[in-house]
């Protein structure tokens, strides 16, 4: 009896939960903020590159948290070689900079 009650309610906050995600993105993918080009409501606009770099870094954590080959390679990367990492990060700003 209680584990068939565990389960309901598991499956409950777990739909609740998919609700609440999925609301989160629908919202995310339609905010104003994510608008390519000017903005008519706020006046500021998002490049193309603005919004690759925020899919990439999006990419980038999905596969981290999935495939553990990447998260392998993200921690000799920026652990193991970390000092190196940072300095070409450095450099590549600097290099990017106005």
């Amino acid at each position: 009896m209680m584990a068939k009650l565990f389960r309901f309610g598991n499956r409950c906050l777990q739909g609740l939960f998919i609700i609440f995600i999925f609301a989160t993105l629908l919202f995310a993918i339609t905010s104003p903020n994510l608008i390519l080009g000017d903005n008519d409501k706020t006046g500021a606009g998002t490049t193309m590159v603005t919004t690759v770099i925020l899919v990439i870094v999006a990419a980038i954590v999905i596969c981290y948290q999935t495939y553990p080959n990447i998260r392998k390679g993200l921690w000799t990367l920026f652990v193991v070689h970390g000092r190196l990492t940072s300095v070409l990060f450095f450099l590549l700003l600097l290099s990017c900079g106005k």
